[in-house]
Protein backbone atom coordinates (compact mmCIF):
# COMPACT_ATOMS: atom_id res chain seq x y z
CA UNK A 1 0.00 0.00 0.00
CA UNK A 2 2.96 2.58 0.66
CA UNK A 3 4.72 1.41 -2.32
CA UNK A 4 1.42 2.12 -4.49
CA UNK A 5 0.88 5.35 -2.47
CA UNK A 6 4.40 6.09 -3.06
CA UNK A 7 3.92 5.78 -6.90
CA UNK A 8 0.79 7.85 -7.32
CA UNK A 9 2.68 10.93 -5.27
CA UNK A 10 5.42 10.70 -7.95
CA UNK A 11 2.96 10.17 -10.88
CA UNK A 12 0.67 13.40 -9.40
CA UNK A 13 3.97 15.18 -8.96
CA UNK A 14 5.53 14.56 -12.21
CA UNK A 15 1.59 15.78 -13.40
CA UNK A 16 1.81 19.26 -12.16
CA UNK A 17 5.32 19.90 -13.18
CA UNK A 18 3.42 19.46 -16.53
CA UNK A 19 0.65 21.75 -15.41
CA UNK A 20 3.06 24.17 -14.71
CA UNK A 21 4.88 23.85 -17.66
CA UNK A 22 1.59 24.11 -19.78
CA UNK A 23 0.65 28.25 -17.89
CA UNK A 24 4.34 29.03 -17.07
CA UNK A 25 7.40 28.67 -19.94
CA UNK A 26 10.81 27.85 -18.21
CA UNK A 27 12.53 31.13 -17.13
CA UNK A 28 15.45 30.05 -19.11
CA UNK A 29 12.84 30.40 -22.22
CA UNK A 30 14.09 32.02 -25.10
CA UNK A 31 11.19 34.44 -25.61
CA UNK A 32 8.60 34.69 -21.87
CA UNK A 33 5.28 35.09 -22.53
CA UNK A 34 2.97 32.80 -20.47
CA UNK A 35 -0.46 31.79 -21.52
CA UNK A 36 -3.39 33.75 -21.86
CA UNK A 37 -6.72 32.29 -21.42
CA UNK A 38 -10.27 32.86 -22.10
CA UNK A 39 -12.50 31.64 -19.58
CA UNK A 40 -13.12 28.24 -20.17
CA UNK A 41 -16.49 27.84 -17.96
CA UNK A 42 -19.49 30.37 -18.32
CA UNK A 43 -19.84 32.82 -16.45
CA UNK A 44 -22.17 32.29 -13.10
CA UNK A 45 -25.34 33.74 -13.92
CA UNK A 46 -25.84 34.02 -10.10
CA UNK A 47 -24.91 36.87 -8.32
CA UNK A 48 -23.73 37.49 -4.81
CA UNK A 49 -24.44 41.65 -2.93
CA UNK A 50 -22.04 42.08 -0.13
CA UNK A 51 -21.97 45.00 2.15
CA UNK A 52 -17.82 46.01 2.78
CA UNK A 53 -16.64 49.21 4.73
CA UNK A 54 -13.27 49.97 3.31
CA UNK A 55 -11.19 52.86 2.99
CA UNK A 56 -8.44 52.99 0.34
CA UNK A 57 -5.42 53.69 2.63
CA UNK A 58 -1.78 52.56 0.60
CA UNK A 59 0.13 54.44 3.03
CA UNK A 60 2.91 56.36 1.58
CA UNK A 61 2.24 54.46 -2.06
CA UNK A 62 -0.82 56.69 -3.44
CA UNK A 63 -0.65 57.46 -7.34
CA UNK A 64 -2.85 60.55 -8.39
CA UNK A 65 -4.51 61.52 -11.63
CA UNK A 66 -3.45 63.65 -13.69
CA UNK A 67 -5.42 67.15 -14.72
CA UNK A 68 -7.62 65.79 -16.84
CA UNK A 69 -9.02 62.63 -16.35
CA UNK A 70 -9.20 60.15 -19.30
CA UNK A 71 -10.40 57.47 -17.47
CA UNK A 72 -13.70 55.19 -18.38
CA UNK A 73 -16.05 53.22 -16.42
CA UNK A 74 -15.91 48.87 -17.44
CA UNK A 75 -19.56 48.43 -16.62
CA UNK A 76 -19.58 44.97 -18.14
CA UNK A 77 -17.17 43.82 -15.02
CA UNK A 78 -17.72 40.28 -15.78
CA UNK A 79 -16.90 39.96 -19.33
CA UNK A 80 -13.92 39.06 -20.90
CA UNK A 81 -11.48 40.32 -20.80
CA UNK A 82 -12.18 42.63 -17.56
CA UNK A 83 -13.06 39.61 -15.82
CA UNK A 84 -9.64 38.83 -14.92
CA UNK A 85 -9.64 42.33 -12.81
CA UNK A 86 -10.23 42.20 -9.31
CA UNK A 87 -10.67 43.96 -5.65
CA UNK A 88 -8.40 42.80 -3.35
CA UNK A 89 -9.63 43.85 0.05
CA UNK A 90 -7.13 43.33 3.42
CA UNK A 91 -6.35 44.47 7.05
CA UNK A 92 -4.25 46.80 8.10
CA UNK A 93 -3.70 47.47 11.37
CA UNK A 94 -6.93 46.72 11.70
CA UNK A 95 -8.33 48.80 9.19
CA UNK A 96 -10.41 47.30 6.31
CA UNK A 97 -8.65 48.95 2.84
CA UNK A 98 -8.56 47.82 -0.45
CA UNK A 99 -5.93 47.45 -3.66
CA UNK A 100 -6.32 46.19 -6.98
CA UNK A 101 -5.09 42.25 -8.01
CA UNK A 102 -5.11 40.58 -11.78
CA UNK A 103 -5.14 36.83 -12.42
CA UNK A 104 -2.26 35.54 -14.48
CA UNK A 105 -3.39 31.94 -13.60
CA UNK A 106 -6.40 29.48 -12.51
CA UNK A 107 -5.51 30.08 -9.11
CA UNK A 108 -2.73 32.66 -9.03
CA UNK A 109 -3.46 36.65 -8.87
CA UNK A 110 -0.57 39.32 -9.62
CA UNK A 111 -0.82 42.69 -7.06
CA UNK A 112 1.59 45.28 -5.77
CA UNK A 113 4.06 44.30 -2.79
CA UNK A 114 2.78 46.89 -0.47
CA UNK A 115 -1.00 45.71 -0.45
CA UNK A 116 1.17 42.93 1.24
CA UNK A 117 4.21 44.27 3.02
CA UNK A 118 4.44 47.60 4.97
CA UNK A 119 8.18 48.21 4.36
CA UNK A 120 8.01 51.44 6.61
CA UNK A 121 6.82 49.53 9.24
CA UNK A 122 7.70 46.36 8.54
CA UNK A 123 4.11 44.32 8.93
CA UNK A 124 2.95 41.93 7.06
CA UNK A 125 -1.21 41.77 5.66
CA UNK A 126 -2.93 38.72 7.92
CA UNK A 127 -3.55 36.71 5.13
CA UNK A 128 -6.50 35.61 6.64
CA UNK A 129 -7.93 39.10 6.14
CA UNK A 130 -6.81 38.95 2.13
CA UNK A 131 -9.96 38.58 -0.24
CA UNK A 132 -9.98 38.81 -3.34
CA UNK A 133 -13.41 39.75 -5.73
CA UNK A 134 -12.98 39.08 -9.34
CA UNK A 135 -15.09 41.65 -11.72
CA UNK A 136 -16.76 43.33 -8.55
CA UNK A 137 -19.59 45.74 -9.62
CA UNK A 138 -20.74 48.24 -7.13
CA UNK A 139 -21.21 45.99 -4.37
CA UNK A 140 -22.18 43.15 -6.97
CA UNK A 141 -20.07 39.95 -7.00
CA UNK A 142 -20.20 38.24 -10.49
CA UNK A 143 -17.50 35.55 -9.19
CA UNK A 144 -18.35 35.98 -5.51
CA UNK A 145 -15.80 36.22 -3.14
CA UNK A 146 -11.94 33.89 -2.81
CA UNK A 147 -10.04 33.32 -0.30
CA UNK A 148 -6.50 33.79 -0.11
CA UNK A 149 -4.33 30.48 0.48
CA UNK A 150 -0.58 32.16 0.57
CA UNK A 151 1.07 34.93 -0.21
CA UNK A 152 4.45 36.02 -1.69
CA UNK A 153 6.27 38.78 -1.09
CA UNK A 154 9.45 40.43 -3.31
CA UNK A 155 12.28 39.65 -1.37
CA UNK A 156 13.93 42.81 -2.91
CA UNK A 157 11.06 44.94 -1.55
CA UNK A 158 10.69 43.56 1.80
CA UNK A 159 14.87 44.48 2.24
CA UNK A 160 14.82 47.37 0.46
CA UNK A 161 11.66 48.56 -0.94
CA UNK A 162 12.88 48.16 -4.35
CA UNK A 163 10.65 45.58 -6.77
CA UNK A 164 6.88 46.50 -5.72
CA UNK A 165 5.07 43.10 -6.32
CA UNK A 166 3.94 40.39 -4.96
CA UNK A 167 1.56 37.11 -5.73
CA UNK A 168 -1.71 35.52 -4.45
CA UNK A 169 -2.51 31.95 -3.87
CA UNK A 170 -6.05 31.70 -4.25
CA UNK A 171 -8.15 28.91 -2.25
CA UNK A 172 -9.95 28.25 -5.53
CA UNK A 173 -9.27 28.13 -9.04
CA UNK A 174 -11.84 31.14 -10.01
CA UNK A 175 -9.41 31.88 -13.07
CA UNK A 176 -10.91 28.37 -14.74
CA UNK A 177 -14.23 30.92 -14.80
CA UNK A 178 -12.74 34.76 -15.37
CA UNK A 179 -10.55 33.78 -17.51
CA UNK A 180 -6.58 34.82 -16.75
CA UNK A 181 -4.11 37.02 -18.31
CA UNK A 182 -0.59 35.68 -19.50
CA UNK A 183 2.65 37.29 -18.23
CA UNK A 184 5.40 38.55 -21.15
CA UNK A 185 9.07 39.85 -19.96
CA UNK A 186 9.62 42.42 -22.72
CA UNK A 187 12.37 44.83 -23.72
CA UNK A 188 12.14 48.29 -23.07
CA UNK A 189 11.72 49.11 -26.55
CA UNK A 190 8.89 46.37 -27.50
CA UNK A 191 6.83 48.06 -24.73
CA UNK A 192 7.38 51.31 -25.66
CA UNK A 193 6.02 50.49 -29.15
CA UNK A 194 2.48 49.24 -27.18
CA UNK A 195 -0.37 50.54 -26.19
CA UNK A 196 -0.53 49.89 -22.60
CA UNK A 197 -3.82 49.82 -20.03
CA UNK A 198 -4.09 50.32 -16.37
CA UNK A 199 -7.32 48.87 -15.02
CA UNK A 200 -8.41 48.67 -11.21
CA UNK A 201 -10.63 50.04 -8.72
CA UNK A 202 -9.73 53.66 -7.83
CA UNK A 203 -11.34 55.40 -4.51
CA UNK A 204 -11.86 58.57 -5.52
CA UNK A 205 -14.88 57.57 -8.02
CA UNK A 206 -16.83 56.22 -5.52
CA UNK A 207 -15.39 58.74 -2.99
CA UNK A 208 -19.20 59.71 -2.55
CA UNK A 209 -20.11 56.42 -2.63
CA UNK A 210 -19.95 53.81 0.49
CA UNK A 211 -19.36 50.71 -0.08
CA UNK A 212 -19.02 50.68 -3.66
CA UNK A 213 -16.50 49.48 -5.66
CA UNK A 214 -16.06 50.63 -9.26
CA UNK A 215 -13.74 49.21 -11.96
CA UNK A 216 -12.12 52.02 -14.32
CA UNK A 217 -9.26 51.94 -17.05
CA UNK A 218 -7.62 53.81 -19.16
CA UNK A 219 -5.26 53.08 -22.61
CA UNK A 220 -1.85 55.30 -23.19
CA UNK A 221 1.60 54.42 -24.16
CA UNK A 222 4.87 54.54 -22.04
CA UNK A 223 6.78 57.68 -21.42
CA UNK A 224 10.07 56.14 -20.18
CA UNK A 225 11.11 53.10 -18.82
CA UNK A 226 14.09 53.33 -16.02
CA UNK A 227 16.06 50.08 -16.68
CA UNK A 228 17.85 50.62 -13.28
CA UNK A 229 15.16 51.08 -11.44
CA UNK A 230 12.85 48.87 -12.87
CA UNK A 231 10.40 51.08 -13.42
CA UNK A 232 7.56 51.93 -16.39
CA UNK A 233 6.84 55.54 -16.46
CA UNK A 234 3.29 56.54 -18.06
CA UNK A 235 1.17 59.57 -18.21
CA UNK A 236 -2.19 57.42 -17.48
CA UNK A 237 -4.82 58.49 -14.88
CA UNK A 238 -5.15 56.20 -12.09
CA UNK A 239 -5.70 57.25 -8.47
CA UNK A 240 -5.29 55.37 -4.59
CA UNK A 241 -6.82 52.00 -5.01
CA UNK A 242 -5.53 50.78 -8.21
CA UNK A 243 -2.08 49.39 -6.69
CA UNK A 244 -1.46 46.45 -8.00
CA UNK A 245 -3.44 46.91 -11.49
CA UNK A 246 -1.94 45.27 -14.35
CA UNK A 247 0.59 47.06 -16.66
CA UNK A 248 -1.40 45.11 -19.48
CA UNK A 249 -1.98 44.77 -23.49
CA UNK A 250 -3.71 42.56 -26.17
CA UNK A 251 -1.64 40.76 -28.38
CA UNK A 252 -3.67 39.26 -30.96
CA UNK A 253 -6.28 37.52 -28.96
CA UNK A 254 -4.02 37.11 -26.23
CA UNK A 255 -3.93 39.79 -23.38
CA UNK A 256 -0.47 39.79 -21.32
CA UNK A 257 0.64 41.55 -18.29
CA UNK A 258 3.68 43.65 -18.73
CA UNK A 259 3.89 45.47 -15.23
CA UNK A 260 2.67 46.13 -11.83
CA UNK A 261 1.34 49.59 -11.28
CA UNK A 262 2.32 51.01 -7.77
CA UNK A 263 2.87 54.49 -7.45
CA UNK A 264 2.80 58.37 -8.89
CA UNK A 265 3.28 62.03 -8.79
CA UNK A 266 1.42 64.78 -10.42
CA UNK A 267 2.78 64.13 -13.59
CA UNK A 268 3.83 60.67 -14.02
CA UNK A 269 2.96 57.16 -13.20
CA UNK A 270 4.85 54.20 -12.47
CA UNK A 271 4.64 50.52 -12.34
CA UNK A 272 7.50 47.55 -11.36
CA UNK A 273 8.60 46.31 -14.36
CA UNK A 274 8.10 42.76 -15.53
CA UNK A 275 11.99 41.51 -15.97
CA UNK A 276 13.07 38.03 -16.34
CA UNK A 277 14.51 38.06 -12.21
CA UNK A 278 11.06 38.70 -11.07
CA UNK A 279 9.83 36.10 -13.73
CA UNK A 280 11.89 33.82 -12.76
CA UNK A 281 10.53 34.57 -8.45
CA UNK A 282 6.99 33.77 -9.65
CA UNK A 283 7.96 30.94 -11.12
CA UNK A 284 9.52 29.63 -8.80
CA UNK A 285 6.69 30.65 -6.40
CA UNK A 286 4.00 29.20 -8.06
CA UNK A 287 6.26 26.04 -8.44
CA UNK A 288 6.55 25.57 -4.93
CA UNK A 289 3.33 25.48 -4.52
CA UNK A 290 2.85 22.77 -7.33
CA UNK A 291 -0.89 23.42 -8.03
CA UNK A 292 -1.72 21.24 -4.95
CA UNK A 293 -5.54 20.75 -4.82
CA UNK A 294 -6.39 23.48 -6.79
CA UNK A 295 -6.23 23.21 -11.09
CA UNK A 296 -6.10 19.95 -12.85
CA UNK A 297 -5.66 21.50 -16.78
CA UNK A 298 -3.16 20.20 -19.23
CA UNK A 299 -5.61 21.49 -21.89
CA UNK A 300 -2.65 22.53 -23.83
CA UNK A 301 -1.37 19.54 -23.82
CA UNK A 302 -0.99 17.71 -26.82
CA UNK A 303 1.50 14.58 -26.24
CA UNK A 304 2.00 13.00 -23.46
CA UNK A 305 4.92 10.39 -22.68
CA UNK A 306 5.85 8.78 -19.39
CA UNK A 307 9.31 7.53 -19.45
CA UNK A 308 10.34 6.34 -15.96
CA UNK A 309 6.81 6.39 -14.14
CA UNK A 310 5.58 3.63 -12.11
CA UNK A 311 2.27 3.88 -13.10
CA UNK A 312 -0.59 2.23 -10.99
CA UNK A 313 -4.45 1.96 -11.58
CA UNK A 314 -4.72 5.04 -9.00
CA UNK A 315 -2.43 7.07 -10.99
CA UNK A 316 -4.42 6.14 -14.30
CA UNK A 317 -7.57 7.41 -12.02
CA UNK A 318 -5.75 10.58 -11.31
CA UNK A 319 -4.93 10.96 -14.89
CA UNK A 320 -8.60 11.09 -15.72
CA UNK A 321 -9.26 14.08 -13.69
CA UNK A 322 -6.72 16.42 -15.65
CA UNK A 323 -8.61 18.50 -18.55
CA UNK A 324 -6.64 16.83 -21.61
CA UNK A 325 -9.08 17.64 -24.29
CA UNK A 326 -6.46 18.18 -27.03
CA UNK A 327 -4.67 15.02 -26.12
CA UNK A 328 -3.32 13.46 -29.47
CA UNK A 329 -0.54 11.37 -28.24
CA UNK A 330 -0.49 8.98 -25.15
CA UNK A 331 2.38 6.46 -24.17
CA UNK A 332 1.81 4.49 -21.43
CA UNK A 333 3.63 1.52 -22.75
CA UNK A 334 6.20 -0.55 -20.34
CA UNK A 335 4.01 0.33 -17.28
CA UNK A 336 2.40 -3.00 -16.52
CA UNK A 337 -0.78 -1.12 -15.61
CA UNK A 338 -3.02 -4.34 -15.81
CA UNK A 339 -6.84 -4.86 -16.76
CA UNK A 340 -7.62 -2.82 -14.18
CA UNK A 341 -5.64 0.18 -15.19
CA UNK A 342 -7.14 -0.43 -19.17
CA UNK A 343 -10.99 -0.32 -17.14
CA UNK A 344 -10.06 3.09 -16.00
CA UNK A 345 -8.81 4.30 -19.77
CA UNK A 346 -11.04 3.03 -21.66
CA UNK A 347 -14.20 4.63 -19.64
CA UNK A 348 -12.85 8.13 -21.07
CA UNK A 349 -14.88 10.46 -22.89
CA UNK A 350 -13.86 13.06 -23.36
CA UNK A 351 -10.30 12.51 -25.62
CA UNK A 352 -11.95 12.86 -28.75
CA UNK A 353 -8.76 13.91 -30.48
CA UNK A 354 -6.82 11.30 -29.35
CA UNK A 355 -4.75 9.30 -32.55
CA UNK A 356 -2.56 7.59 -30.99
CA UNK A 357 -2.23 5.07 -27.47
CA UNK A 358 0.58 3.21 -26.86
CA UNK A 359 -0.59 0.39 -24.11
CA UNK A 360 2.25 -2.09 -25.24
CA UNK A 361 3.82 -4.26 -22.34
CA UNK A 362 1.59 -3.19 -20.05
CA UNK A 363 0.14 -6.67 -18.97
CA UNK A 364 -3.49 -6.66 -20.50
CA UNK A 365 -5.33 -9.86 -21.15
CA UNK A 366 -8.88 -10.44 -22.84
CA UNK A 367 -10.51 -8.75 -19.24
CA UNK A 368 -8.64 -5.58 -20.54
CA UNK A 369 -9.25 -5.70 -24.15
CA UNK A 370 -12.83 -6.63 -23.99
CA UNK A 371 -12.96 -3.40 -21.87
CA UNK A 372 -10.85 -1.18 -24.98
CA UNK A 373 -13.33 -2.50 -27.28
CA UNK A 374 -16.14 -0.90 -25.73
CA UNK A 375 -14.92 2.68 -25.90
CA UNK A 376 -16.89 4.64 -28.50
CA UNK A 377 -15.04 8.21 -27.74
CA UNK A 378 -12.26 8.15 -29.21
CA UNK A 379 -13.25 8.39 -32.81
CA UNK A 380 -9.42 9.61 -34.41
CA UNK A 381 -7.69 6.97 -32.89
CA UNK A 382 -5.52 6.00 -36.12
CA UNK A 383 -2.56 4.08 -34.06
CA UNK A 384 -3.02 1.69 -31.21
CA UNK A 385 -0.19 -0.64 -30.06
CA UNK A 386 -1.31 -3.48 -27.67
CA UNK A 387 1.95 -5.15 -28.66
CA UNK A 388 3.62 -8.24 -25.91
CA UNK A 389 0.74 -8.22 -23.33
CA UNK A 390 -1.57 -11.36 -22.25
CA UNK A 391 -4.67 -10.72 -24.91
CA UNK A 392 -5.69 -14.21 -26.63
CA UNK A 393 -8.43 -15.38 -29.40
CA UNK A 394 -11.08 -13.86 -27.46
CA UNK A 395 -9.67 -10.59 -26.63
CA UNK A 396 -9.23 -9.68 -30.31
CA UNK A 397 -12.55 -11.20 -31.29
CA UNK A 398 -14.30 -8.42 -28.78
CA UNK A 399 -11.43 -5.60 -30.24
CA UNK A 400 -12.52 -6.49 -34.07
CA UNK A 401 -16.56 -6.33 -32.91
CA UNK A 402 -15.60 -2.14 -32.01
CA UNK A 403 -17.17 -0.11 -34.34
CA UNK A 404 -15.92 3.12 -33.49
CA UNK A 405 -12.57 4.08 -33.98
CA UNK A 406 -13.16 4.47 -37.60
CA UNK A 407 -9.86 6.37 -39.27
CA UNK A 408 -7.79 3.02 -37.16
CA UNK A 409 -5.19 2.27 -39.56
CA UNK A 410 -2.19 1.14 -37.79
CA UNK A 411 -2.68 -1.82 -35.36
CA UNK A 412 -0.14 -3.57 -33.47
CA UNK A 413 -0.72 -6.94 -31.84
CA UNK A 414 2.18 -9.33 -32.17
CA UNK A 415 3.47 -10.77 -29.36
CA UNK A 416 -0.05 -11.84 -27.51
CA UNK A 417 -2.00 -15.36 -27.75
CA UNK A 418 -4.15 -14.50 -30.83
CA UNK A 419 -4.26 -17.86 -32.82
CA UNK A 420 -5.68 -17.52 -36.71
CA UNK A 421 -9.40 -17.36 -35.65
CA UNK A 422 -8.35 -14.05 -33.72
CA UNK A 423 -6.76 -12.50 -36.67
CA UNK A 424 -9.40 -13.53 -38.71
CA UNK A 425 -11.98 -11.32 -36.46
CA UNK A 426 -9.44 -8.80 -36.72
CA UNK A 427 -9.37 -8.59 -40.36
CA UNK A 428 -12.67 -8.68 -41.40
CA UNK A 429 -13.49 -5.46 -39.07
CA UNK A 430 -15.03 -3.23 -42.00
CA UNK A 431 -15.63 -0.23 -39.33
CA UNK A 432 -11.69 0.75 -39.48
CA UNK A 433 -9.92 2.13 -42.34
CA UNK A 434 -8.27 -0.76 -44.09
CA UNK A 435 -4.76 -1.02 -42.13
CA UNK A 436 -1.78 0.68 -43.30
CA UNK A 437 0.21 -1.96 -40.80
CA UNK A 438 -1.76 -4.49 -39.09
CA UNK A 439 1.12 -6.55 -36.59
CA UNK A 440 -0.42 -9.90 -35.37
Amino acid sequence: MGASQSNTEKFKQYLEDRVLESVYPSPEAQVIKAASRKPTKPALQSVQNLELDAQAIQGKKESVTSAFDGRTQVLDTAKWPHSVHGVLIYKVENITTWGTGILIGPHVVLTAGHNLYNYETKGFTDVKSLQFLPGMNGQVLPFGLVEVKKYFVSPSYIKDGKEDYGILILKKSIGEITGYFGLACLEPEEIQAKRINITGYPSDKVASKPKMYEMWGMEGTVSHIDRKKGEIKYIIDTATGQSGSGVWYQEGGGYYVCGVHVTGTNFVNSATLLTRKIYQQIYGWVHQEGFKECFLELRSTKELIFYGQEINTECISLLMQYNLNNIRVLNLSWHSIGDEGVKVLAQNTSWSNLSELNLARNEIDTEGAMALAQNTSWTNLSELNLARNEIDTEGAMALAQNTSWSKLSKLYLYGNNIDAAGAKAIAQNTSWIKPSKLYI
